[in-house]
């Protein structure tokens, strides 16, 4: 325990001595007689010149003597505010070495009558000016001089931080040397050549104020440490802002961005720009820093983004923006560390993209990111522990790693060694008792303990001794004192209402706006606040926010924005004076929306309606419009439970009489709602939205069009297809597009309609297709939409002459009509449908390349995966060398990821590989695509696709001895004793790479008994497949082997009917079948030999085209 010195109650009078060794004058040879000074009674300290025998002295009683009698006192009025100088008077005494003290004697005459005389005989001696003011003044001088004297005392101390400021400068990461060893390690791995992963994710978790973000800041210096080029950046979620999609992850790339110098900028924003494309503005939205970084903006600006179909595959498209990204930016600093704060307020979006970043397989370079949340907010069923789960489930599989570090609060020693640095104490054990206490009280939590030691210093239950030169304390008293205290908000509390007023007020408008504020945006609320009695005092701003963080409240992060220290800090601020009401939270979103517009009011948007929403207002149209905006922005960055949330709150702002006073906003409110209802999932919300319109008869059809789309929409994704079919089929007759007037016509009617959309379009010019008009009526793309609903229906229930009339009607109204999004697919789909009925590749060829022309008109990326996807490997495949596809499935792979269609992305993906292998490329190289390709698939959710790519994955490493069976598909890609294909197609497609195998290992038996098994089975399941062609040419070559070794014509005539299906595709065309046909001729000797030769590189079949050729 440390006790403060007593006073000396003995002494009668207190006497201010200079420092030992400071000669009041030595600039004027004044002898420097008794250091003991003294002021005359009445004469103000900070005003007199003092003589150097002169002794101020006071006795217990109050009255003060003087004991020079030739001392003189000037009296002489003065001006408070500023000195000569222009400075307070002792302004800059503190900064002073004790050489430039100097006292003054002044000449003075025997009487007292002159006490007023002017100040002619006044010598005056910088800086210690002698002034005669006030009798306060003397307390002023005295304490002045005893803060000089004590500064001299700790200089002349060993211990250079003795004095009365708390260190916390001087505390270090105490008590984390494991946590921040572990974590270096993990980032020193991530840069080592021989590591055998590139990304990692490490969670840190832990209490709030446990020091989960002091631990990953540590990370920023060793990121130069590792690498010359590496960068660090952080972003921090928000308990507010919750609904903000990927707020914590667009301020951790707006920090890289402001980063960038000018030259890596334009190398870094045309490598955005050539993998992005046009969706480079989606991302422009969330951070606008990178607007800035972008060439040929014009030209960016003017290719199209698909709004329109956004909220079916938005989250999709989003997470290919954010992993392309990270991808250009990890090619050009190595390592890119990514600090991610409080991700247990995150959204499912930033999730799905942290999960979607880490299992990219197709980033190489090092990348590392950091996700703190509080532990004890976080339990089994919150959606963050799910993603960490199955992030842990992928990892081993994708190669990457993730590692934990649980930060719990600090033991007893810890904590003395932060009250000793705090204290700039050395000896352990002089700070222990205190340390017992403050480790009871706070329970180790550093943010907790030093708050505690703050508020300790403030209520003087520690205090420094100027004449020990220790701080010193009583341990029973802050025992006594400090019982009560809870939590560390209540120390803050305790901390922000000893500010000033003006300082109060502004922490109060700043916890209103999130985790960070705008300086502008806080010079608006200042000047237009009404219960800001400083409003007229703007000024004052910067002077506020330098004390603010100097009281280690906020944080000045550059570019005119401040951030909370600690969200604990927030949490404060928002519960000081009126900040916590709604009232007053609304009052700040009304002066918001009120002053701000355009992009300024875009950039915080969220921020206004969130405080709009605090009031009790209806009746407001012009929030019910700033609601709508909010909701189609929301829309755009694919967070479409908030975007439905924003839909609500703008209904509620409506009048009662909302239908016939503001029906265009009502319509648009209900039609936003109900997609974004369905997009969120929300079904009942769906069709409660739906029942208001569509059960109102005043609405017209056009009003309606949307919605009947929607539900249309909805029961093909998640009733029975023939609910689908008969919804939509209802639909399109209440428009005026009646298809069937009944069900025994459905054959009669769709020979007619595709009979006469096949005449049409073949007689249509190219010229004429290239004039046609975009599509711009409501009606009659919404009648598109829904003849699209009804052929995906239609081809998933196998229903094949609903599909043809559905195709067939979309193709006619897009000739009648003009272009829409749907035109394109259409066309290509008719050419499959030309495909499988007559055989005719050349004009579904025809119908193929029409229908890509239109799809580029149209400028939709998210219908030219499926356009390519059709057209190219269904029907252009049949009249165009295979070596000219691959660019195209290329693109539509770029374009399906781009627009966040998915499911025909990766179909071309598929159909490029399998074109390589048939081109012949190397089999290793194949092999290795194909990993990557299925892994791809699977992190996607494409079940369908990774399970066609296994089969032909494991035929390959079959074919390169890789597997223990020759005929049997069982390896590290696929095995058939553990998973039997689940659909037709599948089964098909197993039956065709095992027919391929038998082929290539010599066993024709086997191969004959899988054709017969075959028979055209895969063709009718993909009519105008390019696989198709080689899947005939093995099943003619079993028949004809078998027939030579056998002699049973059974067997010639199996391979002579295939030979002529092969012959009717190369006379009509196709170059892609001479080979086969050669082979299947008896053209060639190989034919009579017995076993295909054992080649391991190539597709053997290759290999013997080749030969024939």
């Amino acid at each position: 325990m440390k006790k403060v010195a007593p006073s000396d109650s003995k002494n009668d009078e207190k006497k201010l001595r200079l420092a030992p060794g400071v000669d009041p004058s030595p600039s004027h040879g004044v002898p420097s007689h008794d250091k003991e000074l003294r002021l005359a009674p009445g004469v103000d300290p900070s005003c007199v010149m003092l003589s150097p025998a002169t002794e101020i002295t006071q006795s217990k009683n109050g009255k003060r003597e003087n004991d020079q009698t030739n001392s003189r006192t000037i009296s002489r009025p003065m001006k408070r505010e500023k000195h000569r100088s222009g400075q307070m008077p002792f302004a800059t005494l503190g900064a002073l070495s004790p050489g430039a003290v100097r006292v003054s004697t002044c000449a003075q005459p025997d009487d007292d009558e002159n006490d007023n005389d002017n100040d002619s005989n006044v010598e005056y001696h910088h800086p210690v000016v002698a002034e005669v003011v006030d009798d306060t003044m003397e307390e002023k001088l005295r304490s002045r001089v005893s803060e000089l004297e004590n500064r001299l005392r700790m200089q002349e101390s060993p211990n250079p931080h003795a004095n009365d400021e708390l260190h916390y400068d001087l505390v270090g990461f105490v008590g984390r040397e494991k946590e921040t060893q572990l974590l270096w390690s993990r980032l020193e791995a991530l840069k080592a050549e021989s590591s055998p992963i590139s990304k990692e994710l490490v969670l840190i978790a832990g209490y709030s104020g446990v020091g989960k973000s002091k631990l990953a800041d540590t990370l920023e210096d060793r990121v130069n440490g590792v690498s010359k080029n590496g960068i660090f950046a952080r972003g921090k979620y928000d308990l507010n802002q919750r609904d903000v999609p990927c707020s914590g992850i667009a301020q951790a790339l707006d920090q890289i961005f402001c980063a960038i110098d000018n030259d890596d900028a334009v190398t870094i924003g045309q490598s955005i720009v050539s993998e992005l494309g046009s969706e480079v503005k989606l991302l422009t939205q969330i951070v606008p820093q990178l607007e800035a970084m972008l060439p040929n903006q014009q030209q960016v600006a003017n290719e199209a983004v698909d709004d329109d179909l956004g909220y079916e595959c938005g989250q999709e498209k989003w997470k290919y923006i954010f992993r392309t990204l990270t991808k250009v930016l990890c090619s050009h600093f190595s390592p890119l560390v990514l600090v991610l704060d409080d991700l247990q307020w995150s959204d499912i979006l930033s999730l799905n993209v942290i999960e979607y970043i880490m299992t990219d397989t197709q980033n190489p370079n090092p990348l590392l990111i950091v996700g703190c949340y509080r532990s004890n907010e976080v339990d089994d069923s919150h959606a963050l522990s799910k993603h960490i789960k199955g992030l842990e489930d992928k990892s081993e599989r994708l190669g990457f790693e993730i590692t934990r570090v649980d930060v719990s609060n600090l033991q007893l020693d810890a904590v003395n060694q932060v009250i000793m640095s705090m204290l700039a104490v050395n000896d352990r054990d002089e700070t222990l008792d205190l340390a017992e206490i403050c480790h009871r009280r706070t329970l180790g939590n550093p943010f907790f303990l030093i708050e505690f030691v703050t508020m300790l210093k403030r209520d003087r239950l520690i205090r420094f001794s100027m004449e020990s030169l220790r701080w010193e304390w009583d341990s029973h008293i802050i025992e006594e004192a400090t019982c009560s205290t809870d939590n560390m908000v209540d120390l803050l509390l305790k901390r922000m209402d000893e500010l000033p007023k003006e300082s109060q007020l502004l922490l109060e408008y700043a916890s209103c706006l999130g985790a960070s504020f705008d300086t502008e945006i806080m010079k608006i609320i200042w000047e237009r606040h009404s219960g800001n009695p400083f409003a007229e005092a703007v000024d004052m701003l910067p002077n506020i926010y330098e004390g603010l963080e100097q009281e280690n409240f906020i944080e000045n992060r550059g570019r005119n924005k401040y951030a909370w220290i600690h969200d604990k800090v927030q949490e404060a601020a928002l519960s000081l004076g009126e900040a916590t009401t709604p009232s007053f939270q609304f009052e700040i979103g009304v002066i918001l929306s009120d002053h701000l517009e355009g992009n300024d009011l875009d950039d915080c948007l969220f921020d206004v309606v969130n405080l709009l929403s605090k009031g009790n207002v209806t009746s407001r149209t012009d929030y019910a419009q700033l609601y709508l905006q909010a909701a189609r922005k929301a829309k755009n960055l694919s967070a479409f439970e908030t975007a439905a949330a924003y839909v609500s709150r703008g209904l509620e702002m409506l009048p009662d009489d909302r239908w016939a006073s503001h029906r265009a906003l009502t319509v648009t409110l209900y039609q936003l709602g109900v997609e974004m209802e369905l997009a969120a999932g929300h079904f009942e919300d769906m069709h409660r939205h739906s029942e208001c319109v569509l059960g109102r008869k005043d609405c017209s059809m056009l009003e309606k069009l949307p919605i009947i789309y929607a539900q249309s929409h909805w029961r093909y994704k998640q009733v029975e297809q023939q609910d689908a079919i008969d919804y939509t089929l209802n639909a399109l007759k209440d428009i005026g597009c009646s298809l069937i007037p009944c069900s025994a016509l459905l054959p009669l009617i769709t020979i007619r309609s595709f009979h006469r959309a096949v005449r049409k379009g073949k007689l249509a010019t190219r010229d004429f297709y290239n004039t046609l008009p975009i599509l711009t009526d409501e009606k009659e793309k919404t009648i598109m939409g829904l003849l699209t609903t009804l052929g995906y229906a239609a081809y998933f229930s196998k229903n094949e002459l609903l599909y043809a009339l559905s195709t067939s009607q979309a193709v006619e109204r897009t000739l009648k009509y003009g272009v829409s999004e749907m035109s394109g697919f259409a066309f290509a789909a008719l050419g499959i449908t030309i495909q499988a009925i007559t055989g005719d590749c050349n004009t579904a060829s025809f119908f193929a390349e029409t229908g890509l022309l239109l799809q580029k008109r149209a400028g939709s990326k998210f219908t030219a995966s499926q356009c390519i996807h059709i057209g190219y490997a269904f029907s252009l495949s049949s009249t165009r060398p295979l070596d000219s596809l691959l660019p195209s499935f290329l693109e539509g792979y770029q374009c399906g990821m781009q627009s966040g269609n998915s499911t025909y992305a990766l179909w071309c993906l598929f159909w490029y590989h399998l074109s390589a292998y048939q081109l012949g490329r190397p089999l290793p190289s194949i092999e290795s695509y194909l990993i990557k390709c299925i892994a791809l698939m699977e992190e996607m959710g494409e079940r369908n696709h990774a399970l066609l790519s296994r089969l032909f994955g494991q035929t390959i490493l079959n074919l390169m001895g890789k597997a223990g069976e020759k005929v049997i598909l069982k390896g590290d890609l696929f095995n058939s004793e553990e998973c039997a294909p689940p659909t037709d197609l599948q089964k098909a497609a197993y039956l065709v790479w095992r027919l391929f195998l038998f082929i290539f290992f010599g066993d024709y038996e086997g191969a004959t008994e899988l054709a017969k098994l075959l028979g055209d089975s895969f063709t009718k399941a993909n009519p105008g497949c390019f696989l198709n062609q080689e899947e005939a040419f093995a099943r003619g070559l079993a028949f004809y082997k078998m027939a030579r070794q056998s002699s049973k014509r059974k067997y010639k005539r199996g391979g002579k009917r295939i030979l002529k299906k092969l012959d009717n595709s190369s006379r009509n065309g196709n170059p892609n079948v001479r080979h086969y046909v050669l082979l299947l001729l008896n053209k060639h000797p190989w034919m009579k030999s017995t076993l295909l030769p054992n080649l391991c590189t190539v597709n053997p079949l290759i290999w013997l085209s080749e030969k024939v050729i």
